[in-house]
């Protein structure tokens, strides 16, 4: 099993690479750099959200889960519970970079990356809630969203109408983006290199165990 899940990991290094490498090599775009690429050129800009329709807690985008109470009750008298996927929003978004402003199109496919908002919300009533709470009331929703004013970077592509269509969304700036990049990169190394040196040992105290039970 350790060495099936650090051939997985060693399957994402080179994606998580290709990505770091992809960011690396694009150069900084304004307004003008992006009007200027042909359609289906990568793009990778910076700027600020501004003038965006804000939908649930003032979030302009967002994925939302559900916590959803399990009728079995823990040690405490508490009942467990989970989180569920709920809803996601991803419009237009107006971005705001040097030279002026950049339509980046609505994409549920988006990743999104970074320190975006993480709140939670009471159902019903609304109530702000800790982020780290432990029991909760059924059906409080957790956000993981943006708002305007955040600074973002946007990875994606040119579109023939001149806007950008996002396949990364990452709250910060391109340094810092790039700087994540290569760290997550190199955590999956390292994680799936660890793993395959402790799988030999692993599985032959599994054997040593299971053969034991079985005298």
């Amino acid at each position: 099993m350790a060495a099936y899940c650090a051939w997985v990991l060693l399957w994402i290094v080179p994606q998580s690479l290709f990505l770091a490498w992809r960011v690396a090599r694009l150069p900084a775009m304004d307004a003008a750099a992006v009007a200027a690429a042909s359609p289906g050129d990568d793009v990778l800009i910076t700027g600020r959200l501004a003038d965006n329709p804000a939908a649930e807690y003032d979030f302009v985008c967002y994925t939302s889960e559900r916590w959803e109470v399990k009728a079995s009750p823990d040690s405490a008298g508490k009942p467990y519970g989970h989180w569920e996927e709920a809803d996601s929003y991803f419009p237009d978004l107006h971005l705001i970079v040097a030279g002026g402003r950049v339509l980046v199109r609505g994409n549920p496919d988006v990743t999104l990356l970074g320190d975006v908002h993480l709140e939670t919300y009471e159902a019903g009533s609304g109530r702000r809630l800790p982020v780290d709470a432990i029991h909760m009331p059924d059906g409080t929703l957790r956000y993981h969203g943006l708002r305007n004013g955040d600074i973002v970077t946007v990875l994606g592509r040119k579109t023939a109408s001149g806007d950008v269509v996002p396949s990364h969304l990452f709250v910060g700036d391109r340094e810092t983006f790039q700087e994540r990049l290569w760290e997550s990169a190199r955590g999956i190394l390292l994680a799936a290199l660890l793993l395959l040196i402790a799988s030999p040992p692993l599985v032959y105290l599994l054997t040593l165990l299971f053969t034991g039970r079985r005298r």
